[in-house]
């Protein structure tokens, strides 16, 4: 079995579109180097959710003549904080904690059809180490929560 590049791309363009319906009050982008979208992020943007890959893949034939690809991405919640006071800092990112119990809580065995009979299931959602959200982040005025995403895709060769 060869290595599938298109079952990567047609995974995280899925996801993307899950991303956007179930967070629509956020932009979702899926980046190769989600760091330069951050730099054009402005405070008063919308949450921002950006998918990056992973590239771990694997690749097995399952009964039926079907092919699972495993691919893990990292979503990456960003809003930067606005507030002027310490009470409206705290307001602000008490809004943005529920966002990311929305994202973990949205991939649990999620099925997902997409075009062409392929299959996708969103495994998980996990935040990365444990972490609501990234405290460096927060020190340089931004909300960052990094989560993990298990895709498996199923395919026909």
């Amino acid at each position: 079995m060869s290595y599938n590049s298109n079952s990567i791309v047609t995974a995280w363009t899925a996801l993307k579109t899950y991303l956007q319906t179930l967070m629509p009050e956020c932009t979702v982008q899926r980046s190769y180097d989600p760091l330069v979208l951050l730099e054009s992020v402005s405070e008063t943007d919308a949450p921002l959710i950006v998918i990056g890959l992973d590239g771990r893949q694997t690749e097995k034939e399952t009964n039926g003549g079907m092919y699972r690809d495993s691919v893990d991405f990292t979503l990456m919640l960003f809003k930067k904080t606005t507030g002027q006071t310490d009470a409206e800092t705290l307001t602000e990112l008490d809004a943005l904690v529920p966002l990311v119990e929305r994202l973990v809580n949205g991939f649990s065995n999620k099925r997902v059809e997409v075009v062409g009979g392929t299959r996708l299931v969103f495994m998980e959602g996990v935040t990365l180490n444990g972490e609501v959200y990234n405290i460096d982040w927060f020190q340089q005025g931004a909300f960052v929560s990094f989560l993990q995403v298990e895709v498996q895709l199923f395919r026909k060769n």
